[in-house]
């Protein structure tokens, strides 16, 4: 990824808060306390289709 060097810190900010929210749903997901409805339904409301399935 290239981005102007102006943008570096705002882009580093959002990538440690990304990483940092993973690491919360990855600690949710061992502990089987997580749900992904909220995040399929915010999804189905942006226009996004939801497979709940594999590649054959």
């Amino acid at each position: 990824m290239i981005i102007p060097a102006k943008d570096a810190e705002t882009v580093l900010a959002k990538a440690k808060n990304k990483y940092q929210n993973e690491l919360k749903i990855r600690e949710l997901i061992s502990k089987g306390a997580w749900a992904p409805e909220p995040t399929d339904e915010e999804l189905k409301a942006r226009g996004c289709d939801i497979i709940d399935d594999y590649y054959k």
